[in-house]
């Protein structure tokens, strides 16, 4: 797999304008979503200002995240579609829920979708068509979530130095600062400028890209052996201790194990490395790999055995829906590990 951080081709080697152009359209989209999010709920009934919002807000941050200047156009129908999707979604759950919420499960799970879907897109951009090679795969899931990771610390930063700047001047009577800032579209403008230039930024600069993932992975795959020798001997104590524990605790025993399996997932990618390193992962962390794809499979039966008991105790729900799906996609996963294993 190529240097992770590394673009396919040199027509991706630089973008100058990419941190400016990212600053000032999620700048924009930041005010704009304000403005279209207060004129939800009109007297109409229909919500409309849910649906433009959410299209914005999805369609902005999906281009940041994923835009290269090859096959530019590539990216922009592809931000188009999700932010019409999750506009559709939220325009619908919005309407038929009490409260007009946005946030519900049909919601979440179209962001969750669009999260799994940028890194199947990226890669086939970069191939040019409907290849999807699993290491170039791995390597955008990983480059997206640090990136966007230090984005939103970078707009926290920002909002820190604001914030400071504006009690100071309160300090001797000025509050033109704060007043300022307390204005949402004025807010959520500065956010979208701060996040939009900070990726910007960070995706021209490849060699410092690549240094932080390392450093993630390097830091991730240091907590392997720890969570694989937990996790095991959690599994090996079911017999001695049986399963009651499970369902009498006070947080989902389906959450939990399905969280312990996914993150399995996650620190068992992070001991084998981004697969581009001239030597191997070291003995201790391939054994704590290995374990950890060993007990994925396990903690799936677990969490599903338990989303099928509540199930036929109160019946579906969004929730269990959901979270069935999630176990399927684990038992997946973990048989998959295991067939691997064997060979």
């Amino acid at each position: 797999m190529e240097n992770a951080g590394q673009r396919m081709t040199i027509a991706d080697e630089s973008w100058l304008a990419r941190p400016w152009i990212m600053a000032l359209l999620c700048a924009m989209a930041g005010a704009m979503f304000v403005i279209f999010a207060r004129k939800a709920g009109d007297a109409d009934g229909q919500h409309y200002g849910y649906f433009v919002a959410t299209a914005i807000a999805a369609s902005t941050i999906s281009f940041a995240l994923t835009a290269e200047n090859r096959r530019l156009l590539w990216s922009v129908v592809f931000s188009v579609v999700w932010g019409v999707v999750l506009g559709g979604v939220a325009w619908n759950s919005s309407g038929y829920n009490l409260h007009g919420n946005l946030i519900e499960w049909p919601f979440l799970a179209g962001v969750f979708a669009l999260l799994l879907g940028a890194p199947l897109f990226q890669t086939a951009r970069d191939a040019g068509w409907l290849i999807f090679d699993p290491l170039r795969v791995c390597h955008h899931m990983w480059v997206d979530a640090v990136l966007g990771a230090a984005s939103l610390l970078f707009v926290g930063i920002v909002f820190l130095l604001i914030h400071l700047v504006g009690s100071l001047f309160a300090l001797i009577g000025i509050t033109l600062v704060n007043d300022i800032i307390n204005q949402a579209e004025v807010g959520w403008a500065i956010a979208g400028a701060a996040f939009g230039g900070s990726m910007g930024m960070l995706r021209e600069r490849d060699a410092l890209v690549a240094t932080v993932l390392r450093l993630v992975v390097v830091i991730l795959s240091a907590l392997a052996p720890i969570l694989a020798v937990a996790l095991a001997l959690f599994l090996l104590s079911l017999p001695i201790t049986g399963l009651g524990g499970l369902w009498n605790g006070w947080l989902s025993a389906a959450a939990l194990t399905l969280a312990a399996g996914a993150g399995a997932i996650v620190l068992m990618n992070a001991a084998l490395g981004l697969g581009d390193e001239d030597r191997p992962p070291r003995a201790i962390l391939m054994r704590s790999a290995q374990l950890l794809v060993l007990v994925v499979l396990p903690l799936a039966f677990l969490g599903f055995g338990a989303l099928v008991l509540r199930v036929q105790q109160y019946g579906w729900t969004p929730e269990r829906i959901w979270g069935v799906l999630a176990a399927i996609v684990a038992l997946l996963f973990g048989g998959a590990g295991w067939l691997a294993l064997w060979h």
